[in-house]
C-alpha cells in the first residue's frame, strides 16, 4: 500500500508541476509582457532591479490583492490599472497552480521512505 501512495503522489506532484509550468506560460507571454509594454508606454517602466524575473510573481499578487499593491517594489497601482479581467484569471491560476505544486511536493517528501 505505501508503494502505491508514492506512486499517486509522485503521480500527483507531476501533473501539479506540469499545470505550474503552463500557467507560467501563459500568465508571463500574455499578462506580463502586455503590463511591461503598457509599463513603458505610460513612462513607468519595468522594475530595474529585476534581472531574473522575480516581478512575476509580485505582478500576479499585486493583480489579485490590493494589499500586495502597495509594495514599493513595482508600480503595484499602475499594474491593478493596467491588468485585464483575463489578466487576473492567469494570474490566479499562476498563484493557485503554484501552491498546489508545493503542497504536493511537501507530501511527496513525506511519502518517500526514509
Amino acid at each position: 500500500m505505501p508503494e502505491k501512495m508514492l506512486d499517486i503522489a509522485t503521480l500527483s506532484f507531476g501533473v501539479c508541476v506540469i499545470n505550474w509550468l503552463l500557467s507560467a506560460v501563459f500568465f508571463i507571454r500574455y499578462s506580463v509582457n502586455y503590463i511591461d509594454n503598457e509599463l513603458d508606454r505610460r513612462g513607468a517602466g519595468r522594475p530595474e532591479w529585476d534581472g531574473i524575473g522575480i516581478r512575476v510573481g509580485i505582478y500576479a499578487l499585486a493583480i489579485l490583492s490590493t494589499w500586495f499593491a502597495r509594495t514599493p517594489m513595482i508600480p503595484g497601482a499602475e499594474v491593478r490599472d493596467i491588468a485585464r479581467r483575463s489578466d487576473y484569471y492567469r494570474a490566479l491560476w499562476f498563484q493557485l497552480s503554484l501552491i498546489t505544486a508545493v503542497v504536493s511536493a511537501v507530501l511527496l517528501y513525506l511519502l518517500i521512505p526514509a
